[in-house]
C-alpha cells in the first residue's frame, strides 16, 4: 500500500468511498460500546465494594483506592 502525504490527492471511487465510510463508522461504534463497557464495570465495581463495606467484609476506601486504573472515569 503506498504511503500518502499530506499534498497527496487520492482519487477514490464511490464504491470504495462507501466501504471506507462504512469501516469508519463500525470502528466509531465499537469504540464508542468499548467506552460504555469500561464505565458500566466502573459502575459495578463501586456498587459491588459500597455493598461489601455496608456488611463490613471490606474496609472502606477512597474511590481512586477502590478503582485502580478505572479511576480515570471519576467525574
Amino acid at each position: 500500500m503506498k504511503k500518502v502525504q499530506k499534498q497527496d490527492t487520492v482519487i477514490i471511487s464511490k464504491e470504495e468511498y462507501s466501504f471506507l465510510k462504512k469501516k469508519a463508522q463500525i470502528a466509531d461504534k465499537f469504540l464508542e460500546q468499548a467506552e460504555t463497557n469500561e464505565i458500566e464495570l466502573v459502575n459495578r465495581k463501586l456498587d459491588f465494594l459500597d455493598r461489601q463495606a455496608r456488611l463490613g467484609k471490606r474496609k472502606t476506601l477512597n474511590s481512586e483506592q477502590a478503582l485502580g486504573k478505572y479511576a480515570k472515569y471519576l467525574k
